[in-house]
């Protein structure tokens, strides 16, 4: 089997700026994945632009920044939702029995 021929540093840098700009379509998961795949590759790689880092960095930022809405959105929408009356309902997508 013939060794795999590294990706050119070019499209490396491509392909990291196609995924940041695609996890700012609420799609954070693809800022988790630019990190998980572009973190390692640039310790191993020293002919990747130094954007590559930034990026990687950036895409974990923007991950954590919203695990953090999260962890504050989803118990704060559970424990008040009945309170907010229709707004809670249209938010809900399934609204409990006895709420």
């Amino acid at each position: 089997m013939a060794a795999r021929a590294k990706t050119a540093p070019e499209e490396v840098l491509k392909t990291a700026q196609y995924y940041w700009y695609l996890g700012f379509a609420f799609l954070p998961w693809l800022w988790l994945t630019n990190f998980l795949y572009l973190y390692p590759l640039c310790r191993r790689r020293q002919d990747l632009d130094p954007r590559v880092l930034r990026i990687a960095y950036a895409s974990l930022a923007g991950a954590l920044v919203w695990v953090v809405v999260l962890a504050i959105w989803i118990p704060v929408f559970v424990t008040q939702r009945a309170s907010w009356g229709s707004l809670g309902d249209v938010l809900a997508i399934n609204i409990p029995y006895g709420t």
